[in-house]
């Protein structure tokens, strides 16, 4: 009788294993359902309320701390640029001097209301981003969950089976908890570049005006758009990621279990499973930079 008890007892307690789940930022985590919770997680960038609204107030700090600096640069670069003009005196004319004042001014009003022109990128691919449903795949199927799949296939084993089956999801289990780590850390490393893009925002923008300069302005924007456009790549990831853990879902861990099959099944599963998030853990980076080789971004 204590034997059918543990036999009953195992499934669900490596089940049970692979569904932790704890509050981070104010947002629920799952790793057993971890395609959803990178999807939540992509959309961090684009949130400013709640506890989010606290770290984004940390930018916000950071971006009126550098604003008087990026003024001073700024007319130092204009400066700068314009002595380098006048040193031209055969080139020199009145309409350049014009336009050399006329692009300070523009940098100038670019930086003052930065913010505004900041969230409304943010709002732009925030927008695409909620239309992220087109996106996703239409399969009919009924895909399992993992903590489900694995609860069906450790209720048709054997208790010898089970107990083999448990020390090999004893050190999948660690492999698990390692890639959804790197990859939770992954999403919250988009979130924090983001606000740090935002609050360094003025410095790169006043080197507009100068042209020895002008490219690392050119590049923060093209970094701040990349970064924001991840989440969108990341969803048609999450949708792959979906599809080859719903297939290895479907097998129920190897289909029929028997005496001499019951092992091996769950060691294919391992096997599968770290393939899937090895798949969603290194497809984030590539998605990253995807998104900075479309935009051309480089260091700035």
């Amino acid at each position: 009788m204590n034997f059918l008890l543990l036999e009953s007892k195992i499934g669900g307690f490596i089940a049970d294993l692979f569904s932790v789940k704890f509050t981070l930022f104010d947002m629920s985590i799952n790793i057993g359902n971890l395609a959803g919770s990178v999807e939540k997680m992509m959309g961090l960038g684009f949130s400013q309320s709640g506890d989010y609204a606290t770290l984004w107030n940390l930018g916000t700090n950071l971006f009126n701390i550098f604003v008087p600096v990026a003024t001073s640069l700024l007319t130092l670069f204009f400066l700068m640029d314009l002595f380098g003009l006048l040193r031209e005196i055969n080139q020199v004319s009145w309409e350049r001097v014009v336009m050399k004042g006329i692009k300070f001014w523009a940098v100038y009003a670019v930086i003052v209301n930065l913010p505004y022109l900041l969230k409304t990128i943010i709002a732009i691919i925030n927008d695409i981003y909620e239309q992220k449903g087109s996106l996703k795949v239409n399969n009919s199927a009924e895909v399992k969950s993992l903590t489900k799949a694995i609860q069906d296939g450790f209720d048709k084993m054997t208790l010898w089976q089970e107990l083999c089956g448990m020390v090999m999801m004893f050190f999948m289990f660690g492999a698990y908890i390692g890639t959804a780590v790197a990859v939770i850390v992954a999403c919250l490393q988009r979130f924090i570049k983001i606000i740090l893009l935002y609050g360094i925002s003025p410095i790169p923008v006043c080197m507009l005006t100068y042209s020895a300069t002008q490219q690392a302005g050119k590049r923060f924007f093209q970094n701040f758009a990349a970064a924001l456009t991840q989440a969108l790549l990341v969803v048609v990831l999450i949708q792959v990621y979906k599809l080859g853990l719903g297939s290895l879902s479907g097998a129920e861990i190897g289909g029929v279990v028997t005496a001499e099959s019951g092992e091996i099944s769950v060691l294919g599963y391992c096997i599968g499973l770290s393939i899937c998030n090895a798949l969603l853990s290194g497809g984030i980076s590539l998605a990253s930079s995807i998104a900075n080789e479309s935009f051309g971004a480089t260091a700035f």
